[in-house]
């Protein structure tokens, strides 16, 4: 069965969870009724900690759990992530912190620390690039 129609893409977003996801966020725009993926939104962790809250808090977006329940020292393949949620992950930090995290870095990192680390220097020199090519 096959309906064609005329919907709002933040219509179907109501009934369509899966449309909010990073993966499809690009392709059909941002939604309007969310404003934490924002480039206004994109931040600089000035410290590994921070940098590790704010994994935290995306990684717990992509596994549909709080952020008081990952462990940041528990291996990210011991968490559950598989390739596709490991693309919905490197999309929401490229949009949150401004860098670009390949997946297979992601898949072979040791832990939400152990990332927090790594993307401290790759914000900071994102975030430097951008400032020098703003007028």
């Amino acid at each position: 069965m096959v309906a064609v129609g005329r919907l709002g893409w933040d219509q179907a977003r109501a009934f369509l969870p899966g449309l909010s996801e990073p993966r499809t966020a690009e392709l059909l725009g941002e939604d309007t009724g969310s404003t934490t993926d924002s480039p206004a939104s994109t931040v600089r962790p000035t410290d590994p900690a921070q940098a590790a809250d704010i994994l935290a808090e995306l990684l717990a977006r992509v596994l549909h759990t709080g952020p008081q329940r990952i462990d940041r020292r528990r291996p990210l393949e011991q968490t559950g992530i598989e390739s596709l949620m490991a693309t919905d992950l490197a999309a929401l930090i490229r949009r949150r912190l401004g860098c670009t995290i390949p997946v297979m870095e992601l898949l072979g990192t040791a832990s939400v620390s152990t990332l927090a680390d790594r993307i401290v220097p790759r914000t900071a020199e994102s975030h430097g690039r951008a400032a020098a090519e703003s007028p």
